[in-house]
């Protein structure tokens, strides 16, 4: 994997009782996607037998790791750091020390959850050298090729501690952008130590949470999605100078149309969406519709249709206009929109793009979305980038949920936020599209929906407060 043409470079520090298989293919969709080298060693002590990592020391397991940091930066290369559970302290903890470029820690142990907090833990720990550590039977079975210990030396918990202390102690000279991924229920490592690290890192630190319970997040079913968090954080952090005139190239959206019975103005949508700059690609989801809406789609413009044999909902349509979009940014448009012209369109899309906000919504001229800002937010208008929309928990993506839980994982999880404007194009009525008792109908069908949405809303958050006050 040596390539030293390349000034840039990958370091990868893997966790306390695992191995360079911790990050499965990461290092090889780095070398790949950013072109850089990749140094992924095997720590002091592993690799043998668990005997051997008791005995090792701090500055044993590091000292390899930190030597080769330090001459590539002496030698004019960009570092990014990569870590993992402990690795990720050790990142964090050399890029307090070193001008790195970049620091990417998953699943970090910098503060831990109950019982592993309480005060007598460290004491715990030395009465009991080894503990055997559980797995499930679905990260055996990914872990079957990978190199670890299935035990954990107590020795682990006061190294732990140790680089707690002097991550603590030095954050503030950490320069370089920071970004955490972690999932939210795993039982090791706390979430609120985010929100610590973060109001003591002088930098720009992203938070990336996943709804799951893994600690070791590359031997789990979100494995392909913390990769591209990866590769996304990258590339839009600008963390490799070299790579800055290749990362100032234009970037583009897909926009995506989910669209039931919409013949008679979508084509007029289409149209729009072809004239707006950012606008790259244009998919149109036919949900199940009884009229001509995917023909039409398919005569006004240059579009890629897809049509679903029955109704699937409008979220079902607008999940499956991200799985074939071929670019990153997505620009979500409703079928039915009235005065929508094409600097409506690139005003909502180019937040996003720019890297302002995690999402942007277009709100519309319509009385209630004028009236009520609450309901204004649930627009359909709105961009954002695929790795939003797939940490988005399942629950959310069902018909007309979607707004609301989107707007709600944004808003607490994601750093930049969404952001809004008021436009003045609007929405057709469905009493006007459907007739006065069918129209109200299928309003009061989808107000429902939302109310659902909103119930599970404060459900989790309650749930949420509950957990927090119980230490777990």
């Amino acid at each position: 994997m040596d390539k030293p043409h390349i000034k840039r470079e990958f370091v990868f520090i893997h966790g306390y009782t695992g191995g360079p298989t911790d990050f499965v293919d990461l290092p090889q969709v780095l070398e790949r996607e950013i072109s850089a080298r990749i140094y992924c060693p095997l720590l002091p002590g592993h690799g043998t037998s668990v005997e051997d990592l008791a005995e090792r020391s701090l500055d044993e397991l590091i000292e390899d790791v930190e030597r080769h940091v330090a001459r590539s930066i002496e030698e004019g290369t960009e570092v990014v750091l990569i870590g993992l559970s402990f690795g990720a302290q050790a990142a964090l903890y050399l890029a307090s020390r070193y001008p790195v470029a970049g620091v990417i820690a998953l699943g970090t142990t910098h503060w831990l959850k109950f019982p592993f907090s309480l005060p007598g833990a460290a004491f715990i720990a030395r009465v009991k050298p080894v503990w055997k550590k559980f797995f499930t039977a679905k990260e055996l079975f990914y872990r079957e090729k990978a190199i670890f210990y299935d035990k954990m030396p107590s020795n682990g918990f006061r190294i732990s501690l140790k680089l707690r202390e002097l991550v603590e102690k030095d954050a503030r000279r950490i320069q370089s952008p920071v970004l955490f991924i972690h999932s939210m229920h795993e039982r090791i490592g706390d979430l609120r130590a985010f929100a610590a690290l973060r109001r003591i890192i002088p930098a720009r630190v992203d938070i990336q949470l996943f709804q799951d319970k893994s600690h070791s997040l590359f031997f789990s079913d979100i494995k392909d999605d913390v990769v591209q968090s990866v590769v996304s954080f990258v590339r839009k952090a600008h963390l490799f100078t070299q790579e800055k005139s290749e990362q100032n190239r234009e970037e583009k959206a897909t926009a995506i149309i989910p669209a039931f019975n919409e013949a008679e103005r979508i084509g007029a949508i289409i149209r729009t969406l072809e004239r707006t700059p950012s606008i790259g690609e244009i998919i149109v989801i036919d949900d199940g519709s009884h009229d001509d809406t995917a023909a039409v789609a398919n005569r006004a413009g240059n579009v890629t249709v897809f049509v679903h044999e029955r109704n699937l909902g409008k979220a079902a349509s607008m999940d499956r206009g991200v799985q074939q979009a071929k670019h990153d940014v997505i620009l979500f448009c409703d079928a039915d929109l009235v005065g929508f012209m094409p600097e409506h369109a690139e005003a909502i899309v180019r937040p996003v793009i720019d890297g302002t906000y995690d999402m942007f919504i277009g709100m519309r001229g319509n009385f209630m979305q004028r009236t009520v800002q609450a309901w204004g937010l649930n627009s359909g208008e709105r961009a954002l980038r695929k790795t939003v929309w797939r940490r988005l928990p399942r629950y959310y993506k069902h018909r007309y949920r979607i707004e609301v839980g989107l707007n709600y994982y944004v808003k607490q999880y994601m750093r930049n936020g969404f952001g809004w404007r008021m436009f003045d194009y609007s929405q057709s009525l469905k009493e006007s599209k459907y007739g006065v008792v069918h129209g109200t109908f299928l309003r009061w069908l989808m107000n429902f929906d939302i109310l659902c949405a909103y119930m599970y809303l404060l459900l989790d958050s309650l749930g949420s407060r509950v957990r927090k006050i119980m230490g777990l």
